[in-house]
């Protein structure tokens, strides 16, 4: 992240679970839609950095935050009440554009 007020210098080179989400999301979603085939490459290479590096390996879920390095920053996977709604809109908007991509090769 940029700091406009600190001359736009790197504040903070985390890398944060939703963002990730949102950007497979998002991606996944623009590759489809516009029929965009060389883009999934870049996108399985998304996919599997996060499960190289955000998914716990032993206990399932996804971190939070990383370190620059991909160094988990720390532990915390949520909590019983609280769903990560990043995660879970990036899988149903997956299993949504195959879905329509399954119909659509029916056709």
């Amino acid at each position: 992240m940029r700091d406009a007020g600190e001359g736009g210098k790197i504040v903070n080179d985390a890398k944060g679970v939703w963002e990730q989400n949102e950007t497979v999301r998002t991606l996944a979603h623009y590759a489809m839609r516009r029929g965009r085939r060389d883009l999934w490459a870049p996108l399985a290479g998304m996919v599997e950095f996060q499960n190289r590096f955000l998914i716990d390996p032993e206990h399932g879920g996804f971190y939070t935050l990383l370190n620059r390095d991909g160094s988990v920053r720390n532990d915390m996977k949520g909590f019983g009440m609280k769903t990560d709604y990043h995660a879970v809109g990036m899988c149903e908007e997956i299993m949504q554009l195959e879905s329509m991509s399954a119909g659509a090769q029916k056709a």
